[in-house]
């Protein structure tokens, strides 16, 4: 099955006017007898299927376009849209199920990634499970407020114009979450001053956290407990710092996810804040 994932207002709905992509992952069924060390060639032989498919199939809308490639993905223009075609196994039509799958799959990479003589192995094991909790993430988003998805998306608008208006894999996504977290911190402390008669979380309160938190990335520490327990998180990564942790995935400090790019405009980021301010 397929899962419209990203910003556009039928999954997360974060997206701005800006840049609005379309994000979808497709679930191809995996061989329950098949071992799970066997995910990452698996994973390259379907992409390279679907990336034949398009490239004898589609024409492009320039020339010099080309269909840019991941462990996970396909990224291409498709007639002046920007498509993120990602690849995810399913392990089981139930969706609690399936979940319990991947996270006992990262749990036991962890573990074994410790070990010398696999330890590439299961990085690239590691990283080829980027996709698979698609679902998760979109359902995590889909439950926060009006108020909260409004202050990620005007985050993400500051991030495309003031911070850095070009593409770069994992910004986006780091940036929605910061705001995610702030916007809930912002209404949580609403709820405590309701006797104050403050009755409604301020978008201006909101937006300043963000900033302050931005100008200091490099003390950030945001851990999500909606899906998971503290105690299901690696004692390692609790040891890291920065960390911003997946809110489906426990295992992932969404710092490792951003691209050279990205991080390099990410480094610019309190020079950005002040001149904003």
């Amino acid at each position: 099955h397929c899962v419209l994932g990203g910003g556009l207002p039928s999954a997360k709905n974060t997206s701005t006017c800006l840049k609005a992509d379309a994000d979808m992952t497709v679930f191809v069924c995996w061989p329950i007898s098949m071992n799970s060390t066997w995910i990452p060639l698996k994973k390259e032989l379907v992409l390279d299927d679907w990336w034949r498919i398009l490239f004898q199939n589609t024409s492009p809308d320039h020339p010099d376009d080309i269909i840019q490639r991941t462990a996970n993905s396909l990224h291409f223009y498709y007639q002046g849209v920007w498509i993120d075609l990602l690849l995810g196994f399913q392990f089981h039509p139930d969706p609690a199920r399936h979940r319990t799958c991947v996270l006992s799959i990262l749990r036991v990479a962890h573990r074994v990634v410790q070990t010398k003589y696999r330890e590439d192995e299961m990085t690239r094991l590691i990283k080829c499970l980027g996709s698979e909790l698609t679902e998760d993430g979109v359902r995590w988003m889909r439950s926060k407020s009006q108020f909260v998805m409004d202050i990620a998306r005007l985050a993400k608008f500051w991030s495309q114009t003031v911070l850095y208006n070009g593409c770069g894999n994992g910004k986006s996504f780091f940036v929605e979450l910061v705001a995610v977290s702030l916007a809930m911190e912002e209404e949580e402390g609403v709820e405590e001053n309701m006797m104050l008669g403050q009755i409604s979380p301020k978008y201006c309160s909101a937006f300043e956290r963000f900033l302050r938190t931005m100008l200091n990335m490099e003390k950030l520490r945001i851990i999500f407990l909606d899906v998971y327990c503290e105690k299901d998180i690696l004692s390692s990564l609790l040891q890291q710092t920065p960390l911003l942790l997946n809110p489906v995935n426990p295992f992932q400090n969404v710092f490792e996810c951003i691209d050279l790019c990205s991080q390099s405009h990410l480094e610019e980021t309190p020079f950005r804040v002040r001149r904003s301010c």
